[in-house]
């Protein structure tokens, strides 16, 4: 398994990406990318990973990142990877970290 990690928005040439053998990579982007998007284009040949927005885990309540979280895994559907939409800033709020892996593992 190969991961990619692709900043800026995507959204024009994800096509492309249709080009990689099925099942054999984790396609990640920064969050300038719409992950529904992503899933409409690429959703049958690439494994998603994101989208926890960097800017949701500093400005928002554990209860929203929770909600947000669930609903990404509920929407993106099996083999899909809750991660944050690049990395998880220095300034990010202990607790809605916390409430992003709860989401992840149901507790």
């Amino acid at each position: 398994m190969r991961a990619i990690h692709c900043d800026g928005n995507w959204e024009r040439d994800l096509s492309y990406f249709k080009d990689f053998p099925k099942g054999k990579v984790i396609f990640e982007t920064d969050g300038m990318t719409d992950i529904y998007k992503i899933k409409e284009v690429l959703g049958s040949t690439v494994c998603i990973k994101g989208d926890v927005p960097a800017a949701k885990l500093v400005l928002s309540t554990p209860d929203d990142i929770y909600s947000y979280s669930k609903k990404l895994i509920d929407d993106m559907g099996t083999g899909f990877i809750l991660a944050s939409g690049c990395s998880i800033p220095p300034n990010a709020k202990v607790e809605n970290v916390k409430a992003m892996i709860s989401a992840a593992t149901g507790r």
